[in-house]
């Protein structure tokens, strides 16, 4: 992390009012709403959890109010680096919101759903009301967000692509994503996709690469001798190794359903199948899933 990081900086060429605005009066204490879609060991989460760690040991200057859409294993990580931490169960919310109107859609009511689904949509955001500027750290913390009320700078941090984008923010990915005043984007490909798809103005849009402090990359990191023999490997044993938490985004029933037909293709071969990052899922409802 640099200074580059620090909001004045990513503040510095935008070209909004309200943003050039919370500019200037960086020299009060800034109440900062940070926004993230979940705590768990995951990518985002992490790399949202870094940058607050940094923003607690080098900007006393901010206030800072941690919304998280989903609980998960950082938890009590983000509550060390925050004022406030609060869970807003953003997937139970969505969950009433879609049963609800469902049963009207089934009444042939179709605007009532619409109405219904909006209203208990809306309850379960957060409003901006009394911050001066909003982080959010994915395009899925978007939804957790009440854009109705306040009136200071969002800044959205974009680690999708289109597929992300579309599966967050259904129905209106479009108008959803263009609610933010500035953007991050972590890699060539997201700019180009804010610019090309959603018609983003190129100059609203940073490119910030995502980081992770090196010391959290350099722990003692075992030799390939060692780490076989945690894992009851022989030296020659063939492996095959899966990254992610089990979800169907990460391709785990493809990673499961190959594994059985490389053992039905190579029967006197004993490949060494290891999925590295398994979350509260069970493996064996996936393998149920996949008819294995």
């Amino acid at each position: 992390p640099s200074s580059a990081m620090h909001p004045a900086i990513l503040l510095t060429t935008s070209a909004t009012p309200r943003a050039t605005r919370i500019h200037h009066e960086m020299a009060r204490r800034t109440k900062l709403l940070v926004v993230g879609h979940s705590a768990s060991r995951t990518g985002a989460p992490k790399v949202l959890l870094a940058l607050l760690r940094w923003f607690a040991g080098n900007a006393p200057e901010l206030d800072v109010t941690l919304v998280l859409g989903e609980g998960g294993a950082l938890l009590d990580d983000f509550r060390g680096c925050a004022s406030s931490v609060r869970v807003v169960d953003g997937p139970a919310w969505r969950f009433r919101a879609a049963i609800v109107s469902e049963a009207f859609e089934r009444m042939h009511l179709a605007f009532v759903a619409r109405g219904a689904r909006r209203l208990l949509l809306r309850l379960g955001q957060v409003s901006t009301r009394g911050f001066d500027l909003v982080y959010l750290n994915t395009v899925a913390s978007l939804p957790l967000v009440s854009h109705q009320t306040g009136n200071c700078p969002v800044l959205l941090h974009v680690h999708e692509l289109h597929f992300g984008v579309e599966v967050n923010l259904p129905g209106d990915a479009r108008g959803m994503i263009r609610l933010a005043d500035r953007y991050l984007a972590d890699a060539t490909s997201v700019h180009s996709m804010l610019t090309d798809e959603y018609a983003i103005d190129e100059r609203l849009i940073g490119d910030v690469t995502a980081w992770l402090p090196d010391s959290e990359a350099a722990r003692d990191t075992p030799s390939r001798e060692a780490a076989r023999a945690v894992l009851g490997l022989e030296a020659n044993d063939p492996v095959v190794v899966g990254v992610g938490g089990l979800d169907w985004r990460k391709g785990f029933d493809v990673f499961l359903s190959t594994a059985v037909r490389v053992s039905r293709l190579l029967p006197e071969t004993e490949v060494k199948w290891i999925w590295v990052g398994i979350n509260d899922d069970s493996v064996e409802r996936h393998r149920g899933e996949v008819a294995i």
